[in-house]
């Protein structure tokens, strides 16, 4: 049995941290969708519980709140990062003004921003509350998409990527001095 709701490829899906048969997906189609997987899992299932639209380009990255229920944050090929209610299938806050897809979407760890990576090599944390990108740095140099994640809650940032050479790259940021890994 599979998941046919999209009206394109899947992109991307996370799992709901509160309740584990809930799934959510995105697409190429543009939008978000909540599902249900039931115990068994016998047939394809068709219709979401929820239908999230608002995107104008495809939708390649999603990602539950960590703490906050209902809460989930996509990015998509426009250069804007959404946070959503599912509950009220609304779009709550959109942080916007990137040219370049993202490679890389994350909340930290209680959630109060927002890290990614993007296809211009930039790392972006952003405040989802206010609508603002409140930090910017040059990640990895190579062609190559990077991804980033936070590490814990102890205010250090891991990214992967490639030089211009195309070598393999890890760096380790500070997000006191970011400046240089």
């Amino acid at each position: 049995p599979m998941i046919r709701g999209h009206a394109g490829v899947i992109m991307d899906f996370d799992f709901y941290p509160f309740n584990e048969n809930l799934i959510i997906t995105c697409s190429e189609d543009t939008t978000l969708r909540l599902w249900n997987i039931p115990e068994p899992l016998t047939e394809d299932i068709t219709e979401p519980l929820a239908k999230l639209s608002g995107h104008s380009k495809k939708v390649n990255l999603v990602q539950f709140h960590p703490s906050a229920e209902s809460i989930v944050a996509s990015a998509g090929f426009e250069g804007t990062v959404r946070v959503w209610n599912v509950e009220s299938q609304s779009s709550v806050f959109a942080i916007k003004g990137v040219t370049e897809s993202f490679s890389s979407l994350e909340w930290n760890y209680n959630g109060s921003q927002i890290l990614t990576a993007s296809r211009d090599k930039t790392i972006r944390i952003g405040d989802p509350r206010t609508s603002t990108w409140v930090q910017e740095f040059k990640g990895h140099e190579g062609p190559k998409p990077q991804k980033a994640v936070w590490l814990g809650n102890e205010g250090y940032i891991a990214t992967v990527g490639f030089s211009k050479t195309y070598a393999r790259e890890m760096y380790l940021w500070n997000i006191s001095n970011l400046s240089k890994p």
